[in-house]
């Protein structure tokens, strides 16, 4: 039997398998993996995407202190000129980590800035992320309620990136102290 590591092309469909069918270990052991190839590659771009992907399964595993870790990882891996399709997913996942680590205050500007930060970079929302992002709000709503939801996604639609960026930052800072 001969043995061989995976290609980055043979790596993804796999993990996208895994998560398919519901095997987020597997699904994290192979994003680990990519992201390990990616960075030896030396493609920081790429290597973003999996750390982003790294905390999406990590907030699957209800692991959230880990993947602040991999969100935060994937920020500094963007640099200062990030890919704006994975600037929008790692806003987009930052609202769902503040969901579940019960800031609303923060997700609720997180999820106004990510709407319209999509909208000014046009990139729209991918079908396959609209029901994820549909149910954290939903979860979202039902801690909050209408008017302080609405009045803090309106709020965080109107801050700049810098401001957004702090507000990620402090769910870092709340972390450790947890």
């Amino acid at each position: 039997t001969e043995i061989y590591t995976l290609s980055l092309h043979d790596a993804l469909p796999i993990c996208l398998a895994c998560l398919g069918a519901g095997d987020l270990n597997q699904a994290l052991t192979y994003a680990q993996q990519s992201l390990l190839l990616y960075r030896k590659l030396g493609n920081d771009a790429e290597a973003a995407n999996q750390y982003l992907n790294i905390a999406e399964i990590l907030l699957e595993c209800r692991r959230t202190e880990e993947a602040v870790l991999s969100l935060t990882a994937a920020r500094e891996t963007m640099g200062d000129r990030p890919n704006r399709f994975f600037l929008a997913s790692y806003f987009e996942l930052a609202f769902k980590l503040a969901v579940a680590l019960g800031k609303g205050e923060v997700a609720a500007k997180l999820y106004g800035f990510a709407v319209r930060f999509r909208t000014l970079v046009r990139v729209p929302l991918p079908p396959s992320e609209r029901s994820s992002m549909e149910n954290w709000y939903r979860r979202l709503h039902q801690t909050l309620g209408v008017l302080a939801l609405e009045r803090w996604t309106e709020d965080g639609a109107l801050l700049e990136e810098k401001v957004i960026e702090g507000l990620i930052s402090t769910m870092e800072i709340g972390r450790a102290h947890v």
